[in-house]
Protein backbone atom coordinates (compact mmCIF):
# COMPACT_ATOMS: atom_id res chain seq x y z
CA UNK A 1 0.00 0.00 0.00
CA UNK A 2 0.89 3.69 -0.47
CA UNK A 3 0.07 5.46 2.20
CA UNK A 4 -0.75 9.20 2.04
CA UNK A 5 -1.63 11.97 4.68
CA UNK A 6 -1.31 16.20 4.39
CA UNK A 7 -2.56 16.47 0.73
CA UNK A 8 -5.39 15.90 -1.21
CA UNK A 9 -5.98 12.49 -2.80
CA UNK A 10 -7.79 12.71 -6.51
CA UNK A 11 -8.87 10.01 -8.32
CA UNK A 12 -6.59 10.89 -10.67
CA UNK A 13 -3.52 10.30 -8.37
CA UNK A 14 -4.63 6.97 -7.52
CA UNK A 15 -5.20 5.65 -10.38
CA UNK A 16 -1.28 7.33 -11.06
CA UNK A 17 -0.41 4.78 -8.14
CA UNK A 18 -1.97 1.93 -9.33
CA UNK A 19 -0.72 1.92 -13.10
CA UNK A 20 3.28 2.53 -11.69
CA UNK A 21 3.42 0.43 -8.59
CA UNK A 22 0.45 -2.22 -8.51
CA UNK A 23 -0.96 -0.87 -5.22
CA UNK A 24 -3.64 0.81 -3.80
CA UNK A 25 -3.36 4.97 -1.90
CA UNK A 26 -4.66 4.39 1.84
CA UNK A 27 -5.51 7.89 3.05
CA UNK A 28 -5.63 9.53 6.17
CA UNK A 29 -7.39 13.05 6.76
CA UNK A 30 -6.23 14.68 9.58
CA UNK A 31 -5.37 18.64 9.94
CA UNK A 32 -2.57 19.78 12.35
CA UNK A 33 -4.42 21.71 15.02
CA UNK A 34 -6.82 18.60 15.24
CA UNK A 35 -4.99 15.48 14.55
CA UNK A 36 -6.59 12.93 12.57
CA UNK A 37 -10.22 13.03 11.64
CA UNK A 38 -11.24 10.77 8.79
CA UNK A 39 -9.70 7.10 8.12
CA UNK A 40 -10.34 5.87 4.21
CA UNK A 41 -13.24 3.30 4.39
CA UNK A 42 -11.38 -0.70 4.78
CA UNK A 43 -13.91 -2.29 3.00
CA UNK A 44 -14.14 -0.08 0.14
CA UNK A 45 -13.96 -2.42 -3.21
CA UNK A 46 -10.35 -2.81 -4.65
CA UNK A 47 -9.16 -0.27 -7.77
CA UNK A 48 -12.05 2.37 -6.13
CA UNK A 49 -11.18 5.85 -7.24
CA UNK A 50 -13.70 7.34 -4.62
CA UNK A 51 -13.83 4.59 -1.61
CA UNK A 52 -14.97 7.58 0.96
CA UNK A 53 -13.97 8.12 4.65
CA UNK A 54 -15.03 7.64 7.93
CA UNK A 55 -15.03 10.28 10.38
CA UNK A 56 -13.89 9.26 13.92
CA UNK A 57 -16.59 10.33 16.13
CA UNK A 58 -14.62 8.81 19.17
CA UNK A 59 -12.51 12.08 19.40
CA UNK A 60 -14.24 14.68 16.89
CA UNK A 61 -17.35 15.99 15.80
CA UNK A 62 -16.96 16.68 12.01
CA UNK A 63 -19.59 18.96 10.32
CA UNK A 64 -20.14 19.94 6.58
CA UNK A 65 -21.37 22.74 6.14
CA UNK A 66 -22.80 25.37 3.64
CA UNK A 67 -22.17 28.51 3.08
CA UNK A 68 -25.32 29.97 5.11
CA UNK A 69 -24.06 27.40 7.87
CA UNK A 70 -26.71 24.69 7.49
CA UNK A 71 -25.62 21.07 7.17
CA UNK A 72 -25.14 19.70 3.98
CA UNK A 73 -26.77 17.14 2.92
CA UNK A 74 -25.40 13.88 1.40
CA UNK A 75 -23.65 14.47 -1.58
CA UNK A 76 -23.10 17.93 -1.26
CA UNK A 77 -19.94 19.88 -0.50
CA UNK A 78 -19.50 22.38 2.38
CA UNK A 79 -17.07 23.66 4.50
CA UNK A 80 -15.53 21.50 7.09
CA UNK A 81 -16.14 22.57 11.29
CA UNK A 82 -14.26 20.39 13.44
CA UNK A 83 -14.99 20.07 17.40
CA UNK A 84 -12.08 18.19 19.06
CA UNK A 85 -13.09 16.25 22.15
CA UNK A 86 -9.86 15.17 23.89
CA UNK A 87 -8.11 18.65 23.39
CA UNK A 88 -8.31 19.69 26.92
CA UNK A 89 -5.34 22.26 27.22
CA UNK A 90 -6.61 24.01 24.19
CA UNK A 91 -10.45 22.93 23.36
CA UNK A 92 -11.50 23.37 20.04
CA UNK A 93 -15.30 24.37 19.32
CA UNK A 94 -16.63 24.33 15.71
CA UNK A 95 -13.31 25.28 14.25
CA UNK A 96 -13.26 25.97 10.58
CA UNK A 97 -10.15 24.35 9.29
CA UNK A 98 -10.65 25.78 6.22
CA UNK A 99 -11.17 22.57 4.25
CA UNK A 100 -13.84 21.48 2.23
CA UNK A 101 -15.81 17.93 1.81
CA UNK A 102 -18.58 15.79 0.19
CA UNK A 103 -21.16 14.88 2.83
CA UNK A 104 -22.01 11.06 2.92
CA UNK A 105 -24.16 8.67 2.08
CA UNK A 106 -25.95 6.97 4.56
CA UNK A 107 -28.66 4.46 4.80
CA UNK A 108 -32.08 5.05 6.58
CA UNK A 109 -30.86 3.21 9.90
CA UNK A 110 -27.62 5.80 9.91
CA UNK A 111 -24.99 2.90 8.59
CA UNK A 112 -22.85 3.35 6.00
CA UNK A 113 -22.83 0.41 2.86
CA UNK A 114 -20.51 -1.49 4.37
CA UNK A 115 -22.27 -1.98 8.14
CA UNK A 116 -20.31 1.06 10.18
CA UNK A 117 -22.55 3.29 11.76
CA UNK A 118 -19.58 6.52 12.23
CA UNK A 119 -20.65 9.30 10.32
CA UNK A 120 -18.87 9.49 6.36
CA UNK A 121 -17.59 11.61 3.90
CA UNK A 122 -17.69 10.47 0.38
CA UNK A 123 -14.53 13.03 -0.16
CA UNK A 124 -12.52 15.42 0.78
CA UNK A 125 -11.87 18.30 -1.44
CA UNK A 126 -9.36 21.15 -0.47
CA UNK A 127 -8.85 24.05 0.92
CA UNK A 128 -10.56 26.93 -0.39
CA UNK A 129 -6.90 28.46 -2.04
CA UNK A 130 -7.21 25.60 -4.21
CA UNK A 131 -10.57 27.02 -6.23
CA UNK A 132 -10.26 28.94 -9.31
CA UNK A 133 -12.56 31.82 -9.38
CA UNK A 134 -14.95 32.02 -12.51
CA UNK A 135 -15.81 35.60 -13.95
CA UNK A 136 -18.86 35.24 -12.77
CA UNK A 137 -17.42 35.05 -9.01
CA UNK A 138 -18.45 30.92 -9.15
CA UNK A 139 -16.07 28.80 -7.09
CA UNK A 140 -14.39 25.75 -8.67
CA UNK A 141 -12.41 22.86 -8.19
CA UNK A 142 -11.04 22.56 -11.75
CA UNK A 143 -9.60 19.22 -12.93
CA UNK A 144 -7.45 19.66 -15.91
CA UNK A 145 -6.33 15.84 -15.89
CA UNK A 146 -2.86 16.22 -16.27
CA UNK A 147 -1.50 12.61 -16.09
CA UNK A 148 -2.82 12.29 -20.13
CA UNK A 149 -0.44 14.91 -20.79
CA UNK A 150 2.73 13.75 -19.53
CA UNK A 151 3.30 10.79 -21.90
CA UNK A 152 2.73 13.48 -24.76
CA UNK A 153 4.85 16.42 -23.22
CA UNK A 154 8.14 16.21 -21.23
CA UNK A 155 6.68 18.12 -18.34
CA UNK A 156 8.26 17.28 -14.85
CA UNK A 157 6.69 19.10 -12.70
CA UNK A 158 3.35 21.87 -13.18
CA UNK A 159 1.82 24.50 -10.96
CA UNK A 160 -1.18 26.90 -11.80
CA UNK A 161 -1.56 30.16 -10.42
CA UNK A 162 -4.64 31.90 -10.91
CA UNK A 163 -3.90 36.11 -9.65
CA UNK A 164 -6.61 37.98 -11.58
CA UNK A 165 -10.09 37.11 -12.95
CA UNK A 166 -10.11 35.10 -16.41
CA UNK A 167 -6.35 34.59 -16.04
CA UNK A 168 -4.18 31.67 -15.12
CA UNK A 169 -0.88 30.97 -14.81
CA UNK A 170 0.76 27.43 -15.55
CA UNK A 171 4.42 27.09 -14.44
CA UNK A 172 5.97 24.39 -15.78
CA UNK A 173 9.32 22.20 -15.19
CA UNK A 174 10.20 20.31 -18.43
CA UNK A 175 12.57 17.65 -19.22
CA UNK A 176 13.56 19.51 -22.80
CA UNK A 177 12.09 22.98 -24.32
CA UNK A 178 8.48 22.65 -25.96
CA UNK A 179 7.98 22.68 -29.24
CA UNK A 180 5.78 25.02 -30.81
CA UNK A 181 2.42 22.67 -31.32
CA UNK A 182 2.74 21.02 -27.50
CA UNK A 183 3.00 24.67 -26.18
CA UNK A 184 -0.31 25.00 -28.59
CA UNK A 185 -1.67 21.74 -27.24
CA UNK A 186 -0.99 22.04 -23.94
CA UNK A 187 -3.03 25.45 -23.53
CA UNK A 188 -5.81 23.86 -25.33
CA UNK A 189 -5.83 20.78 -23.57
CA UNK A 190 -5.96 23.04 -19.80
CA UNK A 191 -8.40 25.61 -21.44
CA UNK A 192 -10.96 22.64 -22.29
CA UNK A 193 -11.31 22.29 -18.89
CA UNK A 194 -12.48 25.62 -17.74
CA UNK A 195 -15.92 27.58 -18.06
CA UNK A 196 -15.59 30.12 -20.75
CA UNK A 197 -12.45 31.87 -21.64
CA UNK A 198 -9.45 31.59 -20.16
CA UNK A 199 -5.98 33.42 -20.64
CA UNK A 200 -3.67 30.84 -19.90
CA UNK A 201 -0.08 31.86 -19.71
CA UNK A 202 3.17 29.02 -20.01
CA UNK A 203 6.04 30.02 -17.68
CA UNK A 204 9.16 27.89 -17.69
CA UNK A 205 10.91 27.10 -14.62
CA UNK A 206 13.99 25.36 -13.40
CA UNK A 207 11.89 24.20 -10.35
CA UNK A 208 8.80 24.70 -8.41
CA UNK A 209 9.50 24.43 -4.59
CA UNK A 210 7.25 23.98 -2.09
CA UNK A 211 5.19 26.17 0.38
CA UNK A 212 6.49 26.97 4.11
CA UNK A 213 4.50 24.20 5.52
CA UNK A 214 6.18 21.41 2.80
CA UNK A 215 3.03 20.77 0.97
CA UNK A 216 2.82 21.51 -2.79
CA UNK A 217 -0.14 23.15 -4.67
CA UNK A 218 -0.48 22.21 -7.85
CA UNK A 219 -3.45 24.60 -8.27
CA UNK A 220 -4.09 27.83 -6.13
CA UNK A 221 -5.30 31.29 -6.46
CA UNK A 222 -3.61 34.10 -4.86
CA UNK A 223 -6.51 36.98 -4.44
CA UNK A 224 -10.35 37.09 -3.49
Amino acid sequence: RVMTISEVVTPELRRQVREAWGVECVDVYSARECGPMAFQCPDAPESSDTPGYFVQAERVILEVLREDGTPAEAGETGRVVVTVLHNYAQPMIRYAVGDYAVAGKVGSDGRSPCGRGLPRLEAVRGRVRNMLIAADGRRFWPSFKTSGLFGKLPIRQHQFIQRAPGRLEAHLVVWRPFEPDEEAYFIRHVGEALPGPWEIVVEYRDEIPRGPGGKFDDCYVEFS
